[in-house]
């Protein structure tokens, strides 16, 4: 989930043509971790990867009168994707003498690079075509939005797994986990993320 206030300023006028305050994207992370456990209950995770936030935020435009009488109303769409390295360590605890653990821990993510598209589409009326060539219900906008990115974001989680024996040495570990970053995806606006995340681990032991 992301949250925040992205605002679009048309450069020419300098008037604020949208603010975009909600979006939604699914991220996608892939890790290489290792596990050392401390007690027969306890135990440590670290481990480094790539993830890849993807973010789609859609806003309303102020309605416009057109000669004809009619209202002219688009909508205003920024999306795109920001990849990560990720470091991250935690410690996890096993519950009530079973499979099922608890913990959390911290990650830090590394930006590595993104893009952002932005675009204007008419949703009234349906004739309605943007003056360019060749006229469309779409025109593509400029955006500044990730020059201005922070090149680190520190995030603590929290999670839950269960771990399931499948062979000799190996076993799975599903989990679900919750985090937030401390800061703001960039430092010109205020862009925050809210991270759900259902993973699943194969661990081989050594």
């Amino acid at each position: 989930m992301h949250r925040g206030s992205l605002e679009y300023i048309e450069q020419e006028v300098g008037i604020t043509c949208c603010d975009y305050e909600a979006g939604r994207g699914l991220p996608l992370t892939v890790s290489v971790v290792g596990e050392q456990w401390l007690s027969a209950s306890v135990s440590a995770q670290a481990g480094i990867g790539f993830t890849l936030v993807n973010a789609s935020f859609v806003t309303p435009s102020i309605p416009v009168p057109l000669s004809n009488g009619d209202l002219l109303q688009t909508e205003y769409i920024l999306e795109g994707a920001m990849t990560y390295v990720t470091i991250h360590g935690g410690i996890g605890t096993r519950l009530f003498g079973t499979h099922l653990t608890a913990g959390g821990g911290v990650r830090l993510h590394v930006y590595a690079g993104g893009s952002l598209t932005q675009k204007e589409r008419v949703v009234a009326p349906d004739y309605y075509l943007f003056t360019q060539n060749p006229r469309s219900k779409e025109q593509e906008l400029g955006n500044t939005f990730l020059d201005f990115v922070n090149r680190f974001q520190i995030e603590p989680y929290a999670q839950i797994a269960y771990d399931i024996s499948i062979t000799k040495g190996f076993y799975l570990s599903p989990s679900v986990s919750i985090g937030m970053p401390l800061f703001s995806v960039t430092s010109q606006d205020d862009w925050r993320m809210l991270n759900f995340g259902a993973r699943i681990r194969l661990m081989k032991g050594l």
